[in-house]
């Protein structure tokens, strides 16, 4: 197991999500003169987006799970769709010491990046009838026959990264789900609110979709939405990025990009892995550009510690994929979920350069002992 980052105490989670609406809240109240809903100066929307941000600062919040598990599913084969990122792959990675763990049978299936490798893989994978299956980044109109037929045969699926709405969740039997519409929310108001922090009304931003992956439009309209109510003045743009470009070609999209629209100042991302390899390039072509991105990955983790991308929005793939094992074994069981489980949050944390150090090969996380934690709840001896 790689070493990774000490993270403070984390604080309650209530507390945070009490603080982020109210403060929604007043952001949907407050007015001028010059019409309904914006903010009456620069400095009370760069106090509301520094309050956004504190209770993601310095330290992850609060731990998704907590109850003891009655039975662990050992022998149960579970199926593993990975969406074909790099993201994607490295929660595979780590999910197989959480399956050993758990005791069961994780079978590995390529559902991505393209749309035929999506369907190839759930065809293979329905044809197994595995006890249950974890699903990964994945739009549900693609699957949405797959869905149906896994809950016709009482098979649960626990999800990453889909934003879910209620309906959906209710017609397609979705049993748990991490890092869901709420997650995506959250995300993208903490990326508004440090553009907002840091650049005032002279933010330029371009925000960059990735529409392959599922909560990449969800979050891409939060961002906008929160500019709009934090920061009325400032200027927002959109750049989609295909996920079959991400780590190749398209770099050269987002420098052609840039150079077109030479006042941007800020680059967002619904996922840092569009940023792969892009800060040298920026350097070798003068630009000067602030990023930040949700998700950062190890070179992205990397990249911020080092000073060539200035923040992200912390993914906790460790905790994440544990949690994804925990659900499966309760959905099997029958046992109560957590809350967090259900609403599909996970621990996040804002982090910038002071927050870095040591080995990222697998990813950031809040909770080094979280294998532990998870050992504990399941009854498994170290």
């Amino acid at each position: 197991m790689a070493v990774f980052m000490s993270a403070k105490r984390a604080k309650s989670r209530l507390v945070a999500v009490l603080a982020v609406s109210g403060l929604v809240i007043l952001s949907g109240c407050s007015s001028s003169p010059g019409g309904s809903g914006s903010k009456s100066s620069n400095k009370t929307g760069s106090q509301e987006a520094q309050a956004l941000l504190v209770p993601y600062e310095g330290h992850p919040t609060a731990f998704p799970v907590t109850a003891k598990l009655n039975k662990r599913p050992t022998g149960a084969n579970v199926a593993v769709m990975d969406c074909g990122t790099s993201v994607c792959g490295l929660l595979w990675s780590v999910m197989e010491s959480a399956g050993a763990a758990m005791g069961v049978h994780l079978i590995h299936y390529l559902a991505g990046p393209t749309t035929q490798q999506t369907a190839s893989a759930f065809s293979a994978m329905l044809q197994t009838k595995p006890t249950a299956v974890i699903i990964l980044p994945t739009s549900p109109l693609l699957i949405e026959s797959d869905l149906l037929t896994l809950k016709a045969d009482h098979i649960p699926v626990v999800t990453s990264g889909i934003t879910w709405t209620s309906a959906q969740v209710k017609k397609y039997g979705i049993g748990a789900q991490q890092f869901a519409l709420s997650w995506a929310d959250t995300s993208a108001k903490l990326m508004a609110a440090w553009v907002v922090k840091t650049k005032g009304t002279s933010a330029n931003v371009v925000i960059e979709n990735v529409p392959d992956l599922e909560f990449g439009p969800a979050m891409t309209a939060e961002f906008k939405s929160e500019m709009k109510a934090l920061c009325p003045t400032c200027q927002v743009s959109e750049l989609d990025i295909p996920i079959t470009t991400m780590g190749t070609t398209d770099t050269t999209q987002e420098v052609a990009y840039l150079e077109a629209h030479p006042n941007i100042n800020v680059v967002a991302s619904v996922s840092s892995e569009t940023y792969y390899g892009v800060p040298s390039i920026l350097s070798a072509s003068n630009i000067h550009v602030d990023l930040i991105g949700n998700a950062p990955a190890p070179q992205n983790l990397i990249d911020i510690e080092q000073g060539t991308e200035a923040a992200g929005v912390g993914f906790d793939a460790l905790t994440s994929v544990w949690t994804d094992v925990d659900a499966v074994a309760r959905l099997l069981d029958g046992q109560p979920l957590s809350q967090d489980e259900i609403t599909g949050v996970n621990d996040q944390q804002f982090l910038v350069k002071s927050d870095l150090s040591g080995d990222y090969s697998q990813g950031w996380t809040g909770y080094p002992d979280t294998p532990q934690r998870f050992e504990s709840f399941w009854g498994v001896s170290s």
